[in-house]
C-alpha cells in the first residue's frame, strides 16, 4: 500500500502552500491545520498525524510525530524515510485507510480552513498537553479518541 494517496498528496500540498502563502508577509498568524492523514508503525507503537507538505520539498511532510515514547512533537519527517522504516517485527509504516475528522471551532469561534482546533485545543496545545501527562501513546491506540479521529 502506498503511504499516500494522489488525492492525500494534493491536499497535504495545498496546506503547504496555504500555510507559505499566509506566514509569507508575517502578519498573519500562523495556520493550525487539522490532520489529513494519520501514519502509524503496526508493531511498534509510533504514530504521525501529518498536516502538509513543504511546497519546495515533496518529501518533507509536517505533523505531530509520536514514537511511542510519551513526547510527541511537532515537525517534520522525510516521506522517503517513513517507507523505508520497518518496525520490530518487520511491518511497514502504514495509513489508516479511514480518518474522520470533525471540525473544531476555530480561533475566534468560527469555522474555517486556517485556525482549526482538535478537541478545543490547537495542535501544538494537544501535543504539549500529551507531553505533560504521559499518556499521548494511548491516547493515539484507542478506537477513538478526543479529536475524531476513528482509528
Amino acid at each position: 500500500m502506498k503511504l499516500l494517496t494522489k488525492q492525500i498528496r494534493e491536499r497535504l500540498i495545498k496546506n503547504g502552500r496555504l500555510r507559505q502563502h499566509l506566514t509569507q508577509d508575517g502578519a498573519s498568524p500562523e495556520p493550525d491545520f487539522l490532520p489529513v492523514v494519520k501514519l502509524l508503525t503496526p508493531d511498534a507503537g509510533a504514530t504521525w498525524l501529518l498536516t502538509e507538505i513543504d511546497p519546495h520539498d515533496y518529501d518533507r511532510a509536517f505533523g505531530l510525530c509520536d514514537l511511542g515514547l510519551g513526547t510527541p512533537e511537532l515537525g517534520y519527517v522525510s516521506l522517503r524515510e517513513l517507507a523505508a522504516l520497518r518496525g520490530p517485527l518487520g511491518l511497514h509504516v502504514e495509513r489508516l485507510i479511514s480518518i474522520s475528522i470533525r471540525r473544531g471551532e476555530g480561533k475566534e469561534g468560527e469555522k474555517g480552513d486556517g485556525g482549526e482546533k482538535l478537541g478545543g485545543r490547537p495542535l501544538p496545545a494537544a501535543a504539549q498537553g500529551g507531553r505533560n501527562h504521559g499518556r499521548f501513546g494511548a491516547l493515539f491506540r484507542r478506537r477513538r479518541f478526543r479529536w475524531g479521529i476513528a482509528a
